[in-house]
């Protein structure tokens, strides 16, 4: 999807569900698909996501991030905001696992369960990383220098 058929769906959506004095900007996020700023009263969409990802799942995240606003700021992904979601016709769960993103360029692999870990920042110097899910103990993580590969 290109980035002006995605800010004019975008645009269009939110005109829809009457956020009025909300704009829709676009983000360099890695990590995250969409944004919902209280803040600034705008919806995110991240650069990386539109380009790698069919129309359904920009839809989607965006109706994800109106369900946002409209749910308001205390909502977070609870009861209230999953109400809302069905009544736009957002999936009510988050899908960033579902989603074609960038893979960071440091990689560690735990010892213990062989799982890859990636960073998109230089690991700090010093710090001790591991993986969640065998702990300090045996899943102690040392990332190796940069890989070239992208987007997977």
């Amino acid at each position: 999807m290109d980035f002006d058929d995605a800010a004019n769906l975008a645009k269009s959506l939110m005109a829809e569900h009457k956020l009025r004095r909300w704009v829709f900007v676009f983000n360099r996020g890695k990590r995250t698909l969409g944004m919902c700023d209280f803040t600034r009263k705008r919806i995110e969409l991240s650069m990386y996501f539109v380009t790698h990802n069919d129309e359904a799942a920009v839809r989607d995240t965006v109706l994800h991030e109106i369900a946002h606003a409209l749910a308001g700021e205390k909502a977070g992904h609870g009861p209230k905001w999953k109400a809302v979601c069905k009544r736009i016709g957002a999936i009510p769960k988050r899908l960033d696992h579902e989603a074609v993103m960038p893979k960071g360029h440091w990689v560690a692999v735990c010892p213990s369960c062989g799982e890859s870990h990636r960073r998109f920042r230089r690991p700090l110097l010093g710090r001790h990383y591991f993986c969640r899910s065998c702990g300090a103990e045996s899943g102690q993580l040392r990332f190796g220098i940069p890989t070239l590969s992208g987007v997977d």
